[in-house]
């Protein structure tokens, strides 16, 4: 039992190494002063991707899962708030303009 348990730290131990390491540089990324609408949206894209094949990952704890699951669906609460940014409307109409 001791080794199952040295086993889930270890373990837990990587997994917040990756997911805080992945957290931090989209810390840094987001605290830079050329930051735009064109950049943010695909850095979202990358964090929700990561949370998404973890928080399906069966190696995890359901316990982690469910974390990891939850903070997914916390940031795409935020990414559905750009919908409803004026600048993400302007930007998408001529998008949509150039493209028709």
């Amino acid at each position: 039992m001791i080794y199952w348990r040295y086993v889930h730290v270890e373990f837990l131990t990587i997994l917040l190494t990756k997911i805080s390491q992945l957290f931090k540089d989209a810390t840094l990324f987001f605290s830079c002063a050329t930051l735009n609408l064109a950049t943010v949206i695909p850095a979202m894209d990358h964090i929700d991707a990561h949370l998404a094949m973890a928080s399906q990952d069966l190696k995890y704890l359901p316990a982690i899962r469910a974390s990891l699951a939850l903070g997914k669906s916390h940031l795409n609460k935020y990414y559905n708030m750009t919908d409803h940014l004026e600048v993400y409307q302007i930007a998408m109409s001529k998008l949509l303009v150039f493209f028709i």
